[in-house]
């Protein structure tokens, strides 16, 4: 079902208004009226006329064009109802850029690679921006990837001083299914190149390598990866330079032009104590779903390279679990806690 939007600059410029006035709301922890009220302006200017059309889906597949890469469509209140209980939302590229993904579901020797960078300090200043000047200390990283970790057979985790740019650079990633990046993220809005993962403050030891503790977009591009799914559960990993056609110029494309199939990002700067939750849900319904949705006979065409997947597959419907889980949290139930991750990708 498609529906045309007749933009004008005006029209575009009201729709940035509301969708920054909603992401501020979620941010500052507003209440479910004041939500409402936001969100009903934003569907009425986007979503009201598909409507009719949603009422029999169970499925929504996006490709953002402009402010809309940093709407939280999960967090979108729709009768009192968020859309992530209504629907397994994906985000994806521009479709020239999705038909070259690579087919997710691979079969890797090693499964699950993660790094958990909590060696910052207040005040540490690793590189010149002003995207992001203090790097807090992280430390629920540790206890976030531990929790993964513990659904996986032999992972591969680094922590603290053990992660280093030249180390992961050195790193053969392209035999992990899943790479989990847990550490702050820093994204420069006039050049998009240069937003990146903050991995290190140990600039001594980095510039005896030439490197200096960041990985920026151009260098993720460069690695070799073979994952079918990417996590970057950090500070602002989703937010970039928004270009009209493309939608977001992020790290998401950074990581899928390496060889991921998806990306999971976040979409503002995330909480280090309810994050954890969220991703070992996640990380559970994902190992099950997958289960669930391959039989051995695809295992067999996955192997052959004969699979074809589904659109909406395990991934997916995995994210949309952990929200719909965190939403009965007793502490972590507002969408702050859950609503910035999105999937992109395949």
């Amino acid at each position: 079902h498609f529906h045309l939007v007749h933009e004008t600059g005006e029209v575009r410029q009201t729709l940035k208004q509301q969708i920054d006035e909603y992401r501020s709301l979620i941010i500052h922890q507003a209440t479910s009226e004041e939500l409402q009220v936001a969100s009903n302006k934003i569907i009425e200017s986007i979503l009201k006329p598909v409507l009719p059309a949603m009422n029999h889906i169970r499925n929504l597949v996006i490709v953002p064009d402009g402010e809309l890469s940093l709407l939280p469509f999960d967090a979108l209140l729709l009768d009192d109802t968020y859309l992530a209980q209504k629907y397994a939302i994906k985000m994806m590229p521009s479709i020239s850029v999705y038909n070259l993904l690579p087919t997710p579901h691979r079969i890797n020797e090693d499964t699950f690679y993660a790094i958990a960078g909590s060696g910052f300090e207040a005040g540490d200043g690793l590189f010149g921006t002003n995207a992001q000047t203090a790097f807090a200390t992280l430390p629920y990283t540790l206890i976030e990837v531990d929790s993964i970790a513990a659904h996986f057979e032999a992972p591969k985790v680094l922590k603290s001083e053990q992660v280093t740019e030249a180390g992961i650079k050195k790193q053969d990633l392209s035999g992990f299914k899943f790479l989990h990046f847990a550490t702050h993220g820093a994204i420069n809005e006039s050049e998009p190149t240069q937003s990146g993962l903050i991995l290190s403050k140990k600039i001594q030891m980095e510039n005896l390598f030439g490197e200096d503790g960041y990985l920026n977009a151009n260098e993720i591009a460069r690695l070799q990866l073979n994952a079918d799914m990417v996590v970057l559960s950090s500070c602002n990993t989703a937010t970039g330079k928004v270009l009209s056609g493309e939608g977001l110029l992020g790290l998401q494309r950074s990581f899928l032009t390496a060889g991921a199939s998806s990306v999971v990002a976040s979409l503002w700067s995330i909480y280090d104590r309810s994050t954890p939750v969220f991703m070992s849900y996640f990380y559970q319904y994902l190992i099950d779903f997958e289960h669930e949705e391959l039989s051995w006979y695809d295992r067999i065409l996955i192997k052959m390279d004969w699979y074809e997947p589904e659109l909406i597959d395990y991934k997916t419907l995995a994210l949309q679990q952990a929200k719909l889980d965190m939403m009965e949290h007793p502490y972590y139930n507002h969408p702050v806690h859950w609503a910035s991750f999105v999937i992109t990708g395949k």
